[in-house]
C-alpha cells in the first residue's frame, strides 16, 4: 500500500520512475518491492479463491485433484478448501496424498464418520482430565 503521504497517482509515477532513476534510496526501493510483491501476492490468493470456487462448485459425484502451489502447506490448503466450500454450503472431505489434495462433495456416510471420530475425541479429551475437585488416584 502507498505511503501515508503519497497519492495512488504519485505512488504509479514513482514506481514506474523507480526503474529509470537508479539514486532513489534503498529504504523506498525496498518499500515500492514489498507493495509489488503484496499485490502480486494478493492477485495470486484472488486467482486461487476462484478457482477452488469453480471446482467445489462443479462437484459431482467425482474426486477432484488439487496440486498444491509452492510456498503453500498441505494444512493451509486444505483450511482454504474446508473454508470456501462452508462459504458456498457445500460439505467436501478433503484427504491429503503426496504432492496435493482430494477432495469431493461428502456423503450421508462421511458426515457420520466425522461426527463419531469428534465424539470419541472429545470423549477421550474429556476422560484424560480429572475433574475438578477430584484428586486421581496414584
Amino acid at each position: 500500500m502507498p505511503h501515508d503521504r503519497l497519492s495512488r497517482v504519485h505512488w504509479s509515477v514513482l514506481t514506474r520512475n523507480l526503474q529509470v532513476c537508479p539514486r532513489a534510496s534503498p529504504a523506498l526501493c525496498a518499500l515500492v518491492e514489498q507493495s509489488y510483491t503484496l499485490r502480486v501476492e494478493i492477485r495470486i490468493y484472488v486467482e486461487l479463491y476462484r478457482s477452488l470456487k469453480e471446482r467445489i462448485q462443479s462437484l459431482g459425484n467425482n474426486t477432484t485433484r488439487l496440486t498444491i502451489p509452492e510456498g503453500i502447506t498441505p494444512t493451509t490448503m486444505k483450511n482454504r478448501v474446508i473454508r470456501v466450500a462452508a462459504e458456498l454450503g457445500i460439505s467436501v472431505t478433503v484427504r491429503k496424498v503426496p504432492g496435493g489434495l482430494l477432495f469431493w462433495r461428502s456423503t450421508d456416510e462421511d458426515v457420520q464418520q466425522a461426527k463419531e471420530v469428534a465424539d470419541r475425541l472429545q470423549t477421550a479429551r474429556r476422560e484424560g482430565r480429572p475433574r475438578p475437585g477430584r484428586r486421581r488416584r496414584a
